[in-house]
């Protein structure tokens, strides 16, 4: 591979790394109050089970990034992530989904 091309990707990837680290997240956002809850009663039902907790925390957090770009994905998804559903708001546009 020639100098060239090296510098090339060097560049390109240099470039993707700092907009990914620059990018706006779902993990960024705050969190609304009907996730917050949703949170607190998936803790509620887990009944001290750390194991099922862990689950159903790491599942709500799932669907609420999937949320961001299929509002259709769980009829949930207007608590979940009310930043673009069933509207999407300037920081649901500004998210990098």
């Amino acid at each position: 591979m020639n100098k060239s091309m090296l510098i090339f990707f060097t560049i390109l990837f240099l470039t993707y790394i700092i907009e990914e680290k620059e990018a706006l997240k779902v993990e960024d956002l705050p969190e609304p109050e009907s996730y917050k809850r949703a949170k607190q009663l998936a803790v509620k039902d887990a009944k001290g089970d750390k194991n099922a907790e862990t689950i159903a925390l790491n599942f709500l957090k799932q669907n609420r990034r999937d949320c961001m770009k299929n509002c259709k994905l769980v009829p949930t998804c207007a608590l979940l992530s009310p930043e673009c559903c069933p509207d999407k708001t300037d920081v649901c546009k500004k998210l990098a989904l």
